[in-house]
């Protein structure tokens, strides 16, 4: 089989109760990246407007300020508690509590066991949240087969209309609240190149803040190579 390299699409959770299945890595050799300044902003404040000096009363015509502009949402980074992705066909939803994973520069998530079937949030990469200085991942394991479900199943089984939907997460500090994520694209990466994936992890000069990328690894029966990661690109948006 020939491997696709680097192809985007352009067109464009799972319960606990789902089958639980060891220890398989995902080669992520991530290219440095220098967080400084990473702390949580501020919420948004309010600063009125200049409308001038009040008018005299010999003035022609009256002035009235301009309302004041809502203040945006904010939800500072922080542990997520909640996936979803709605969809009409229950088999297809996806409702989920992503659980830590340290990641590193290679992602150690499960392919068997209880948790077989999670997501995982990268603890030492961006949290979800309003304010995200650089990229965040999500990952988990996906399969060849129909055996298990998982998260990230589920996931690829919406490729081809991923782009422009939206997934919504959860975090302790969102509380009730959802953080919208929007797909903005999708990427096929050589596993062995995954860290020079630019579309992914940005360069340098360009930003990768409010970035969440779902990351696993392809599957033939949902028309990606074995031999290439898939990178769902989502872009924060608002809350809701």
């Amino acid at each position: 089989m020939v491997a696709r390299r680097h192809r985007r699409h352009t067109r464009g959770p799972v319960a606990p109760e789902l089958e639980r299945g060891g220890m398989k890595t995902l080669a992520v050799f991530l290219v440095a990246l220098v967080l400084a300044g990473c702390g949580s902003a501020a919420g948004a404040s309010y600063v009125p407007a200049d409308v001038g000096p009040t008018p005299s009363s010999s003035s022609a015509s009256s002035v009235t300020p301009a309302p004041p502009a809502a203040a945006t949402p904010h939800a500072a980074m922080s542990v997520p508690t909640a996936i979803y992705l709605p969809d009409p066909d229950p088999a297809k939803e996806i409702r989920t509590e992503p659980k830590a994973l340290a990641c590193g520069s290679t992602i150690p998530y499960p392919t068997s066991g209880p948790d077989v079937w999670r997501a995982f949030y990268c603890t030492d990469r961006a949290l979800p949240g309003s304010d995200m200085p650089h990229y965040g991942i999500i990952t988990g394991h996906s399969t060849r087969s129909g055996a298990t479900d998982t998260t990230m199943n589920r996931l690829l089984a919406h490729l081809d209309t991923l782009v422009g939907r939206q997934i919504l997460i959860r975090t302790k500090a969102s509380g009730s609240r959802w953080l919208v994520f929007r797909f903005t694209s999708v990427e096929h990466v050589a596993k062995n190149r995954l860290g020079q994936a630019t579309a992914l992890w940005g360069t340098p000069t360009s930003s990768t803040a409010g970035r969440l990328v779902f990351l696993t690894c392809g599957q033939s029966r949902y028309g990606t190579d074995p031999d290439d990661n898939i990178g769902m690109v989502a872009q924060y948006v608002g809350m809701r």
